[in-house]
């Protein structure tokens, strides 16, 4: 009896969405550490300015695989709007990034990698909740941008 309430749960079309969108985080986040890490280990740029770019970067990644394959339905909003919208959420999130790499690292000592991995699990929630709610309100609206 167990089973089929976690099969059922597994097949809601949310869960199917979340793990969709885990494994376009982790194309994203990729992305981000990759560059962090060129940037800021092998170049030695300042952590903040490689944790800006590598964001962006993951901002970037993330747009394009969401549209791809998590939040594929139009939402009635033009392209650049939502583009827009997908930016504001993520530079949203670079300020947590920005904010939480200065605290963790630069404040209290912790190396990069470490602040980098709790500023992902933060950012991954913040990430899929408002794209999530995006979806959601222009959803039920119908406005047209």
């Amino acid at each position: 009896m167990k089973n089929k309430g976690i099969k059922a749960l597994l097949q809601t079309e949310l869960v199917q969405q979340m793990i969709r969108y885990a494994f376009v985080g982790g194309a994203a986040t990729v992305a981000d550490w990759g560059c962090l890490f060129l940037l800021h280990d092998i170049l030695k740029m300042q952590i903040l300015i490689a944790t800006a770019v590598g964001c962006f970067a993951g901002i970037l990644v993330n747009y394009f695989l969401s549209k791809r394959f998590v939040f594929r339905q139009e939402i009635g909003i033009k392209k650049r709007y939502e583009f827009i919208m997908h930016a504001v959420i993520g530079f949203i999130a670079l300020g947590f990034s920005l904010l939480l790499m200065y605290i963790f690292n630069m404040l209290l000592g912790i190396h990069w990698l470490i602040s980098k991995i709790i500023m992902t699990a933060i950012v991954f929630v913040w990430n899929f909740a408002a794209r999530k709610m995006l979806y959601v309100v222009f959803e039920k609206k119908g406005d047209k941008l």
